[in-house]
């Protein structure tokens, strides 16, 4: 077999689809005013995923979205309204390359949807909920 063979062999080869190595993936920062959703949460993510979680209070998130590493942050929609539009803010400015998913009670649209990159409504389940989760987790 000559070099000109292996070459036409190595292009003729498709590219495999690649699956984010877990060092890709992003740690998650789960936000709400209640220790119930938080902690549900968190043992839904940690018991489909090997995600890395931090559940905090709104006041807790307001110096963690200055860090301007990249987190999926997820928003509870139970936070006041100017809250969470000044948290979302401010986390799209400091970190371009973080995800927001808010999870909302209800169908009800609002400007401050499109701060999100995702949003799901509880109804819709722990399936959705954590698909929602692993999709956006891996699109650092």
């Amino acid at each position: 077999m000559d070099a000109r063979s292996v070459i036409e062999l190595q292009h003729s080869v498709r590219p495999r689809e690649t699956v984010p190595a877990p060092s890709a993936l992003l740690s998650v920062i789960s936000v709400a005013r209640s220790k119930e959703f938080l902690r549900f949460r968190e043992r839904l993510i940690t018991s489909r995923s090997d995600l890395v979680v931090r559940s905090v209070s709104p006041e807790d998130a307001q110096p963690l979205t200055h860090l301007g590493s990249a987190h999926l942050w997820i928003f509870c929609s139970t936070i006041e309204l100017t809250q969470l539009v000044h948290l979302a803010c401010s986390v799209r400015r400091h970190s371009a390359a973080s995800r927001l998913l808010l999870v909302r009670t209800s169908r009800r649209p609002g400007f401050e949807d499109r701060l999100f990159h995702r949003i799901v409504i509880e109804w819709e389940g722990a399936g959705a909920f954590f698909d929602a989760v692993a999709a956006l987790a891996a699109a650092a």
